[in-house]
């Protein structure tokens, strides 16, 4: 508060300020990374606004593009290409090592004593030159902009096996100490999500002295421009870092629509589905066929489970198979872009973000593709079941129909657009497009609540600078505005989050067991029995935005569900469904939580744990409760071996796992971005070692190691939901950490892969399950592939090559880990952003140090024999990669 105050009380001119851009990993590719922000144009727009409100910014890039090239003309946390003369003359700082002994002397002796065991004496080897620590970023007026220092896991990669707790080296705590005692920064803006300040070891709240992100960060005042669909990793920010949070919107989403040869397989399904009902024999035989060559040169047979080399008469008999799938791709929202902070949508784009906060209902208002489908006499649930039926009215399939209602709804609120969204006039509108007043309510709520709260985003930058003046920032709620929930916005507040004691909500329940469910059935008609037990990843973040549809994921697998109060609200108990009225057997279940659920989260750890315990009591068959007869084995098997009845009791019903407390992550990514593992079996290891920890009424982070590897070797089924198109499971890491390192940890423990399955409940009403490989096809069929997409990134330059850097590593990581990346995928990617001369080349333009990793990664999976790729394919990559190497020489010897 002092901070605060004397920041408030500081003329303008005279305010030193930091602003810090996220490199992770510490490449010079990486600059600026942030989940769904350019960062680097944001910071731009950021200090152009300063200037204006009277902050001496001296010459200060005024455009993202520029930024980045000054950070890279300067020192980064990748000094590859500097000699250590370049890093001294380039650097904005250096720090003596008499200084940095002195500040590390400072700290708690427990802490210095172990950051110099495991980074050696100070200063380390790290941003180091000469004993001399170097500091990345410049100087211009009273503002740094820098690189927020490397964490330095991949520097020492193979402490990840062993050590979770690994703390920051010491360049780390110069780099925190440099800002506030000899540049005298008096705020700190961290730009976008998210660093690794507030992942540091140290308790998860209530921090001490001996907490890593306190004694390094200290009490400066501290905003944080967040996602406003990121309330468990912004609330960690808040709790470790005492981030003041200015949320931020996300990219407009967009229909991914149709496009190149999928197109031409859709125009030629249907002309087969109107041949088929005018019952035209001979023209349905060719055309079939020519589908079937279409299908096999792009490898989209093997989107739908049929094997390339059917014949024609077992080809047709999944036409319709196909073409559903085909509207369901076309039908997926992918990301246009990324957002720039205080940048208020417009044109189409605006339209884009309109139509996904109506695509679905909000609260009491329709949904405006089910009102449109129904003016026009149309179900909508009833078209999206049967694409691929032909209506007998229009001659149309239902899929056509769908496309026909969607462009509609485009149309519509283009046109509403058109007239500045003036309620009178676009009611007007509306009525005369459909002659109808049944859009009145949508209409109303777009021009009088949705697009006024939309073009408030400005107020993403004006709150930005107005924390800086010591102002209350007003808060908002969080989550997933194309999730039914357009009263989220508008964007720029300080976001809280859900109330811990409402989880699960009444609405999360029935969702939560509608998809557990959903897997039950597919799962038994596939294998014809239940699973007997599942392993499940749960986080923080996905159960603050659902309300807690797990949790009710979890509840229902076991058999029990929640007691609500008299007014609905608070969960006050739990209730064993009767076997009788549950219908099938209690299904077994595993957790793996992350560190940011533990913290968040204790109530809902001892819920679950207490609904574990009094399964375990009832007086069942194992037949009808598989949690007992696992529970049954393992007691009589602890006891055998001499452990004492009552512990293994207690240890065979330990059901949840996770991190060690005060530490996060699951290890996996960090092995697998350094290159520095053999088989998949290390994987394993490095996903039991970091998460193999118990938790329960009483349990607090037990070593329960071998347990963790005996749960995962009964899984059958593993699952991570997903509740959101706004980011999918090649949109970051964590996905394939958490749930593919289950994946690896069970093949390794059971010999033998689990089934993976994802839930989709973008849409509540429209529940979706996929198998982990088919959400991997469906995302690179409507999104990766997609020339929209591409084009969206295009607007970014450096920024948006990032995110095809991202996608090729985290395809690398899924297949390491979960064995899901098909040859025509890495041959796709590789054709569509390597080997397309025009792509290549803006990518090489904007980003040159990108091409270098999107090659040499997959080159990697050639030699791991994950991909088999042709010879000529390998011969251009090697070609492509070292003419890049040879370019970068030359860049680098400027």
């Amino acid at each position: 508060a002092v901070n605060w105050a004397k920041l408030k009380n500081t003329p303008v001119n005279k305010r030193r300020i930091a602003v810090l851009l996220h490199q992770n990993p510490p490449r010079a590719d990486m600059i600026g990374g942030a989940f769904a922000l350019d960062a680097p144009e944001s910071t731009a727009r950021l200090l152009r606004t300063m200037r204006r409100r009277g902050y001496v910014t001296g010459n200060m890039p005024s455009t993202g593009k520029g930024l980045t090239k000054r950070l890279l003309d300067g020192v980064s946390n990748d000094s590859e290409w500097l000699s250590s003369e370049d890093m001294l003359e380039r650097a904005a700082d250096k720090v003596s090592l008499s200084q940095y002994r002195k500040w590390l002397s400072e700290i708690d002796p427990s802490c210095s004593e172990k950051m110099t065991s495991d980074w050696g004496r100070a200063p380390g080897e790290i941003n180091t030159v000469d004993d001399v620590t170097i500091i990345p970023g410049f100087i211009e007026g009273n503002i740094f902009v820098g690189l927020q220092p490397n964490r330095g896991l991949m520097d020492d990669c193979v402490d990840i096996y062993h050590s979770q707790d690994v703390p920051p080296p010491h360049s780390y705590l110069a780099f925190y100490r440099w800002l506030t005692d000899v540049f005298g920064a008096q705020a700190v803006i961290h730009m976008g999500c998210h660093g690794t300040l507030e992942w540091l070891p140290g308790k998860g709240t209530g921090l001490s002295s001996t907490c890593y992100p306190d004694l390094v960060f200290g009490h400066i005042p501290h905003i944080y421009p967040y996602a406003m669909s990121n309330p468990g990793e912004g609330m960690h920010a808040k709790r470790r870092n005492g981030a003041v949070i200015i949320d931020h919107l996300i990219p407009p989403l967009m229909r991914a629509g149709n496009y190149d040869e999928l197109l031409d397989v859709e125009s030629k399904l249907q002309e087969y589905l109107r041949a088929r009902a005018a019952d035209m024999k001979e023209k349905m035989t060719r055309t079939a066929d020519d589908i079937l060559r279409e299908c096999q040169k792009i490898s989209l047979l093997d989107d739908i489970g049929v094997a390339k080399n059917c014949t024609l008469s077992e080809f047709e008999e999944h036409i319709d198979t196909l073409y559903d799938y085909i509207c369901e791709v076309k039908d997926n929202l992918i990301k246009n872009g990324l957002h720039i902070l205080g940048n208020v949508p417009s044109d189409e784009r605006m339209d884009q973000m309109v139509y996904s906060l109506v695509r679905t209902r909000n609260g009491s208002v329709p949904s405006l593709r089910e009102s449109v489908a129904g003016i026009r006499e149309y179900d909508l649930d009833s078209l999206a079941e049967t694409p691929s039926a032909i209506d007998e009215r229009s001659g149309k399939t239902n899929g056509e129909l769908i496309d026909s209602i969607d462009s509609e709804c485009i149309s519509l609120i283009g046109k509403v657009r058109s007239v500045d969204f003036d309620v009178n006039r676009s009611l007007s509108i509306a009525r005369e497009m459909f002659d109808s007043d049944e859009l009145d309510s949508i209409i109303t709520a777009i021009c009088t609540e949705y697009v006024p709260r939309l073009k408030e985003t400005t107020d993403e930058l004006k709150n930005l600078v107005d924390s800086l003046d010591g102002r209350y920032i007003l808060p908002g709620p969080s989550g997933c505005i194309s999730r039914g929930n357009a009263h989220l916005l508008p964007s720029g507040r300080n976001f809280f989050s859900i109330d811990p004691a409402t989880i699960p909500t009444q609405s999360s329940w029935d969702i939560g067991v509608k998809m557990a469910d959903q897997m039950i059935e597919r799962y038994v008609s596939e294998n014809g029995t239940y699973p007997k037990q599942v392993g499940i990843v749960i986080w923080a973040t996905d159960t603050m935005k659902t309300g807690g549809d797990d949790i009710a994921y979890i509840l229902h697998l076991l058999g029990v569900r929640p007691i609500w109060s008299s007014n609905g609200g608070t969960v006050v108990g739990l209730d064993v469904v009767p076997a009788s009225e549950l219908g099938r057997p209690r299904i077994d279940v595993t957790l793996r939580i992350s560190g940011l659920f533990r913290d968040s989260f204790p109530n809902l750890v001892t819920m679950i744990d207490d609904a574990v315990e009094r399964i375990s009591e009832l007086d069942e068959s194992e037949d009808d409760n598989y949690l007992i007869a696992h529970l049954r084995k393992d007691i009589t098997d602890a006891i055998a071996e001499g452990m004492d009845p009552i512990m293994a009791k207690r240890k065979a019903r330990v059901r949840i796992f996770g991190d060690p407390p005060g530490n996060y992550g699951g290890g996996v990514d960090t092995l697998i971005g350094s290159s520095q593992w053999g088989d998949r079996s290390e994987l394993a290891d490095a996903y039991v070692e970091w998460g193999g920890y118990a938790y329960g009424k009483d349990m607090k982070g037990d070593d329960l190691k071998d347990y963790f590897r005996k749960r995962m070797s009964e899984v059958d089924v593993t699952v991570k939901n997903h509740e959101s198109r706004e980011l999918d499971a090649f949109d970051n890491d964590d996905d394939y950490v958490f749930l593919g390192g289950m994946n690896a940890t069970v093949e390794a423990c059971k010999g033998e892969m689990p089934v993976s399955v994802m839930g989709d409940s973008s849409d509540p009403s429209n529940l979706k399950l996929r198998t982990l490989a088919e959400e991997g096809k469906f995302i690179y069929r409507s999104r990766v592939l997609n020339p929209k997409w591409m084009e969206g990134l295009k607007k970014h330059g450096y920024r948006g090559v990032q995110e095809i850097t991202n996608l090729v590593e985290f395809s690398f990581g899924w297949d390491s880990t979960s064995d899901i990346m098909e040859d025509w995928m890495y041959q796709s990617v590789t054709d569509k952003f390597v080997l397309n001369d025009e792509n290549r080349e803006w990518i090489e333009e904007n980003n040159p140090d990108a091409l270098r990793q999107i090659t040499s990664r997959l080159l990697e999976a050639v030699e791991r024999g994950m991909w088999d790729a042709d010879d000529d394919t390998v011969e251009a990559l090697k070609s492509i990669f070292l003419d890049n190497e040879s370019s970068l020489e030359r860049i680098n010897d400027h």
